[in-house]
């Protein structure tokens, strides 16, 4: 195993060669266009020119990883410091629990030593929730901001007592208390266990 490890490093410097090895004999092309007066040799030169960025840019191209699984395994209970934020340590997440009370409860600082519910799904996707709530906010992460995605109704009447968010992929598991299990993905919830 470590041998097929060792393997596929050296392949990835072996690109970072080929792509020193581009820049090179580009320069190289470039400085002779520059330097030949004849327009045939130009236009000869930089037609290589462009062949070889055709063979060597998909070389160069960024590295992707797929099928990445961003969910956390449980629950963080995140209690809302004094400044209005919600701080979690473990993932290391924080976000101003101020608008979230706001939309919920029309009122920013309800919120104010309470306690949240957050998890993250397998898509990346963080379900935020607490006692009261009659929602489940999802939130799609970016640079530095979490963006509404959804905001799922999970009681008309009375709010949550004591929610608790599950992993259980593909979906998010919501249990209160007594009540039946409910399953949610990034914008819709199911009532039972979806087959």
């Amino acid at each position: 195993m470590n041998e097929r490890y060792i393997n596929r490093g050296n392949k990835a410097t072996g690109t970072c060669r080929r792509h020193g090895f581009f820049v090179d004999f580009v320069r190289f092309l470039f400085i002779s266009i520059i330097k030949e007066t004849r327009p045939f040799m130009q236009a000869r030169t930089l037609f290589l020119a462009s062949v070889a960025a055709l063979v060597f840019f998909p070389a160069c191209s960024t590295l992707t990883l797929e099928q990445v699984n961003f969910g956390w395994p449980v629950e963080s209970v995140v209690t809302v410091n004094s400044m209005n934020r919600a701080e979690e340590g473990r993932y290391a997440l924080s976000f101003p629990a101020g608008p979230l009370a706001f939309a919920e409860f029309k009122d920013s600082t309800i919120l104010l030593g309470a306690s949240l519910r957050v998890i993250r799904n397998t898509e990346g996707y963080y379900f935020v929730t607490g006692p009261r709530f009659k929602n489940v906010y999802v939130f799609s992460p970016d640079a530095g901001v979490l963006t509404l995605s959804a905001v799922i109704e999970v009681s008309q009447t009375a709010g949550l007592n004591a929610p608790a968010l599950n992993q259980r992929p593909p979906y998010i598991e919501l249990i209160d208390g007594n009540a039946p299990a409910r399953y949610l993905t990034n914008a819709a919830l199911h009532e039972g266990r979806p087959q």
